[in-house]
């Protein structure tokens, strides 16, 4: 196979090209379900590298601030078709926007382009050439404004061509040009209609001394038979072209450029949406601490059949190993490497704990007394048992444990010395659900937390016997731990739990938090801040970017209209995938524990991402609407509570 080292992407008018020597992959994704990260290694040098706010924009330009007031009523006839307001005895010059007075409209939906009326210099993306004699506005890329100030403009009327069932078109006024709605320092208002038919919208800016308008869409398209502007009588239109007119905007900067904090950080995130119910307890980033405990039972334990001191050694270095000590990775090595060195997980292997329980009656086992009685796992008395064990063996609160500082030990792994479920037949059917594999929560110290005496909540509930799964008994196999660690980092299963034939995984089964092979994806790592990805600004016709291998550079690039600055938004994520680093093992053969093969060769991943989080009723559980900023509480009661809307199974939407 024909090796290469690097990537060129075009970003060019409409189409995405992109192409290598080796060919080209791509898959689909949406995957559904924080301190600034060290910068990944990047491609770009330094010099030539730009700068993004956290939203994605060049950091360049700074806008002052205006002071709203409010609006004039207004009165519309409908048998009239006419408008009057309180200001109608003046008189105004008028601007009209429409297929007519926009004779050269042109479609380039990625490209933003400069229009002329009357000289007056507009900006738009996204308004299509309809045949049809109408301005059709498509979907939420759409936007408008005037670049040019209009003297106090004093109403605009929108005569739509077609009714549009769901309003969500919205109309802004500011004394700035509103050229990044997106940009805090740019203050803009938005303007209610104070005139609304099927056909008709008007917006009354005569008690706000305007010159600057934007309107922008939601979803479906928008038909525009004519926008209309009144402004000051004493406006003088500049001198320049005559009429319409359109013509593609010039470059003004690279045509990216690359975000150095997500505008909503993972912490931020983890905070609001009480993330340990999500996972996400273990901190994502420098060098945090685990908890590993052997769990015997008295049917299963150590000592005949099973030595203990090989038990014991086998687990620390699945746990904390090097590369060398397994066949592919240790739990911290594939993480170190994963993370670009951005998190080296350590930790404390204990001595082999014993339940003095058969599995049998540790399975069925009952305590109540506690808040969450009617949803008891065994495994939450598990790990409080064992905790008060190893606190009192240590003479130590564990605090070393709880590396955010919010009272919960951040990781406990219980790892048990029984077989897991497809491993004996002989277990009962209520029994054998308890010995799998999975991340849980302890819900019982929920409101219980202790920052002086760190108590458990988030633990990870794994078989031994998973290191034999796919390398033999005398190998190490530490994949499933690892992708357990995703979990308790905050990421989701890349597979869905529906069973019917439409059900998919969004990573195509290639990724560790799918079928537990190849490293993770860009996705994942921008979620977790190891990445700082590069995003297309629209700044130029043509953007040409050269991006290395993503297991070992971390290069990755965003294509969204808009983009909020953060992971949590609806966007497309480009990679390059290369059969190497930790992709390489499962690319070269498949993994014996699943016979599941990775890419052979290198090419371009391509993920649609739809992670937008919305905010949700407190007391009734109601969607109320997606968020592209969390809302920090100033007391203890919040009114609305904030989570992802998408799940990769359909049936666990949250949806609006």
């Amino acid at each position: 196979m024909k090796k290469m080292n690097r990537l060129i992407i075009t970003f060019g008018f409409i189409a995405l090209t992109a192409c290598t020597s080796e060919g080209v992959s791509s898959l689909s994704s949406e995957p559904s379900s924080s301190a600034t990260s060290s910068s990944s290694q990047s491609s770009i040098p330094e010099e030539n590298a730009i700068a993004c706010d956290t939203f994605g924009n060049p950091v360049s330009t700074l806008r002052s601030e205006i002071n709203p007031f409010n609006a004039t009523s207004m009165s519309f006839n409908e048998n009239t078709e006419s408008v009057s307001s309180s200001t109608s005895e003046q008189n105004y010059k008028e601007l009209v926007i429409s297929r007519e007075t926009w004779p050269l409209l042109t479609f380039s939906p990625f490209v933003p382009t400069r229009a002329f009326f009357n000289n007056v210099q507009f900006k738009y993306l996204g308004a299509n050439n309809s045949t049809e004699n109408i301005i059709k506005a498509d979907g939420s890329v759409f936007y408008l404004y005037n670049v040019t100030p209009l003297l106090n403009i004093e109403q605009v009327t929108l005569n739509k061509a077609q009714i549009k069932n769901k309003v969500n078109f919205k109309v802004y006024g500011s004394n700035m040009v509103i050229d990044d709605a997106s940009n805090d320092t740019i203050t803009e208002q938005e303007i209610i209609p104070t005139v609304v038919s099927p056909l008709v919208y008007v917006y009354d800016f005569s008690s706000y001394d305007f010159s600057y308008f934007r309107i922008t869409n939601g979803s479906f398209p928008l038909s525009i038979r004519s926008l209309d502007f009144l402004i000051s009588e004493s406006f003088e239109f500049p001198d320049g072209l005559e009429g319409g007119g359109g013509e593609i905007l010039p470059d003004t900067g690279e045509g990216y450029c690359q975000l150095t904090e997500p505008s909503i950080t993972r912490d931020e995130y983890k905070y609001i949406t009480g993330s340990p119910l999500e996972g996400a307890a273990l901190p994502h980033l420098n060098n945090p601490k685990i908890l590993v405990v052997p769990v015997a039972f008295t049917d299963y334990t150590c000592g005949l059949a099973l030595d203990c001191d090989a038990i014991t050694q086998k687990i620390n270095k699945a746990f904390f190993g090097t590369s060398e000590d397994t066949p592919y990775e240790s739990v911290r090595s594939y993480y170190y490497k994963s993370s670009y060195g951005n998190i080296t997980i350590d930790g404390t292997m204990t001595p082999i704990y014993n339940t003095n329980m058969t599995t049998t009656n540790w399975a069925r086992e009952k305590r109540t007394g506690r808040e969450f009685d009617e949803y008891y796992h065994p495994a939450w008395g598990l790990t409080e048992d064992v905790i008060a064990w190893y606190k009192n063996l240590t003479s130590s609160n564990l605090n070393e444990y709880d590396g955010n500082g919010d009272g919960w030990i951040d990781a406990v792994y219980l790892l048990y010395l029984a077989p897991a479920y497809p491993n004996n037949p002989n277990y009962p059917t209520d029994v054998r659900e308890r010995f799998w594999a999975y991340v849980y929560w302890n819900y019982n110290n929920l409101r219980l937390s202790d920052e002086v005496s760190p108590v458990p909540f988030t633990f990870s509930f794994l078989g031994y016997d998973f290191m034999n799964e796919g390398y033999g008994d005398n190998q190490i196999d530490a994949i499933t731990y690892i992708h357990e660690t995703g979990h308790i980092l905050g990421l989701t299963d890349y597979y869905s739990y529906d069973t019917d034939a439409k059900a998919w995984g969004p990573t195509g089964g290639l990724d560790m938090m799918d079928n537990n092979i190849l490293d993770h994806n860009a996705y994942s790592k921008f979620v977790l801040e190891w990445i700082n990805p590069y995003v297309i600004d629209n700044t130029k016709q043509v953007t040409t970017l050269t991006i290395e291998p993503f297991e070992s550079s971390g290069d990755a690039i965003i294509v969204k209209n808009d983009f909020n600055g953060s992971p949590y938004d609806n966007y497309l994520i480009l990679e390059y995938f290369t059969p190497t680093g930790l992709n390489q093992k499962h690319s070269v053969a498949p993994y014996a524990g699943n016979n599941i093969q990775g890419f052979t060769e290198s090419g371009v991943k391509i993920y649609h991402v739809d992670s937008r989080f919305a905010a949700y009723d407190s007391d009734t559980g109601d969607f109320i609407e997606f968020r592209d900023e969390i809302i920090l509480p100033e007391g203890e009661e919040l009114p609305e509570y904030y989570d992802i809307v998408n799940s990769n199974s359909v049936t666990r939407h949250n949806g609006e």
